[in-house]
């Protein structure tokens, strides 16, 4: 980002608070059942990424959203509203409160969060900070949509409004001193959980449980590599680096402190709603891209007729298309099956629509679809007894519903390919279905193709060091 750059953005986030300062005295004046519990503010600046900007710009809590297409992406600085749950109880209650408050605010206003994979299992210390669930409204916004860039202020009626604008004004110094530095450094020893021994261990089990089971029909499994980090630096480029090589996947990073950051890019929608309109997608199935087009059709078209993973797709595809049903007032169709190429893998995909009832809202969505059959198994009561038992770590975040809630529109994806890092460790998920046919090898395989766009981050940094 070039000087004139900054000190244009500064210009325009100066602009906004006086207007955000005049707006809520506006707002404060109006009568009490037509006060909006939000005031935003924004403005059209020039072409600005907002993942440069979060890489310049070090700040608690922070975040950013990529949509899979591009045509939506931000970064979000402070918390002008935060609303966070520690109880599985407490989350219908969470997700209503953000609801109501969204439908008297405009309709731009958006509360980005995720929700843990298992609300009800016990938070280990890494996830400790981030809840059950917790969402943000950003104080401050950089946004890029259809291709325009704009900055904009959200101000809330429940704190003072200098309060607010103070930390607006920080990032304004924080700009004029722009912090950039590189990725993190981690070393390239790692540690696995579960190991390759206990994984391989694991995989036979449940197939001996879908064997013997009428009701079992998947287990997803998945695998936490820990590497230690030697030099700090900015975790967005992280982000940044592994996006280039997954340009059709969401992008998402939350840092709810100065201390750790959960981010990733993930190819799997779970649901975007637009209006009465929802479509989800189901995603499942994997293999290895090619060293070139002709290889990459070769092997899509073997993983389109792989009886193992069809089966394997079937499942998620029959499993969302019931529990949208749940909430829609006509039938789900259900597009023709096709690959997606995500980075180092590709899958099989569908995409699924519908029309919402009129009563149905995000809450209905969110709680009825996760956890799909893409990242539990099927039937989910005996797959996440299953993972609970023998993964022997917690998910947190991981396989979690993440993304943003709106007033007439939100999207989340399912939080795959990701990273929890920490100021001394970096925590790598990936996981893999398991379904009559697997191969313990195999499967072990595909995590390892999943993980690479990080893996080889790691390598190219260590191979530089010694350089």
């Amino acid at each position: 980002m070039t000087n004139a750059s900054r000190l244009s953005l500064t210009h325009h986030i100066q602009a906004l608070a006086q207007s955000a300062r005049l707006a809520h005295s506006q707002t404060a004046r109006a009568d009490a059942d037509t006060r909006a519990p939000t005031v935003r503010i924004s403005r059209r600046i020039e072409d600005t990424s907002p993942l440069d900007i979060l890489s310049i710009i070090p700040s608690a809590p922070s975040l950013y959203w990529r949509s899979s297409d591009g045509s939506f992406e931000v970064a979000g600085f402070g918390a002008a509203d935060l609303r966070r749950c520690d109880e599985s109880l407490e989350l219908p209650k969470l997700i209503l409160c953000i609801q109501e408050r969204l439908a008297a605010s405009p309709s731009t206003v958006k509360y980005f969060g995720g929700i843990r994979f298992n609300i009800s299992a016990p938070q280990s210390p890494e996830w400790s900070t981030y809840g059950v669930a917790t969402f943000v409204l950003p104080q401050l916004e950089v946004l890029r949509h259809d291709g325009s860039s704009y900055v904009a202020i959200n101000i809330v009626r429940d704190r003072p409004v200098e309060e607010q604008l103070t930390f607006v004004h920080e990032i304004v110094e924080r700009l004029s001193v722009p912090h950039k530095a590189g990725p993190p450094r981690a070393s390239d020893l790692r540690r696995d959980i579960p190991d390759q021994h206990t994984w391989d261990d694991n995989v036979r089990e449940v197939l001996a449980i879908l064997e013997s089971s009428q009701r079992a029909q998947k287990v997803v499994l998945s695998r936490r590599t820990d590497f230690q980090v030697t030099r700090s630096g900015s975790r967005s480029e992280v982000l940044n680096e592994v996006l280039k090589s997954s340009p059709l996947s969401y992008g998402f990073l939350f840092s709810p402190d100065s201390s750790t950051t959960f981010l990733g890019a993930t190819p799997e929608r779970l649901y975007k709603r637009s209006g009465r309109s929802i479509v989800s997608a189901a995603l499942a199935g994997t293999t290895t891209r090619g060293v070139n087009q002709e290889q990459d059709k070769v092997l899509a078209n073997d993983l389109l007729n792989s009886r193992k993973n069809r089966l394997e797709h079937q499942i998620v595809v029959d499993t969302i298309a019931s529990e949208l049903q749940r909430v829609c007032a006509s039938a789900i169709s259900t597009e023709e099956t096709t690959t997606v190429r995500t980075g180092s893998v590709q899958h099989l995909i569908a995409a699924l629509r519908g029309t919402l009832r009129d009563d149905a809202t995000d809450r209905d969505i969110l709680l009825g679809l996760h956890p799909t059959p893409a990242v539990a198994g099927t039937p989910t009561d005996l797959a996440m007894q299953f993972i609970r038992d023998h993964e022997g770590y917690d998910r947190g975040w991981y396989t979690g519903p993440i993304g943003f809630l709106g007033r007439d529109e939100s999207e989340f994806a399912v939080a795959l390919r990701c990273a929890l890092l920490a100021d001394d460790t970096w925590r790598l998920y990936v996981g893999a279905g398991i379904v009559s046919g697997s191969d313990e090898r195999s499967e072990w395989n595909e995590l390892e193709a999943k993980a690479a766009p990080y893996l080889k981050l790691i390598q190219s940094e260590r191979h530089h060091d010694r350089s």
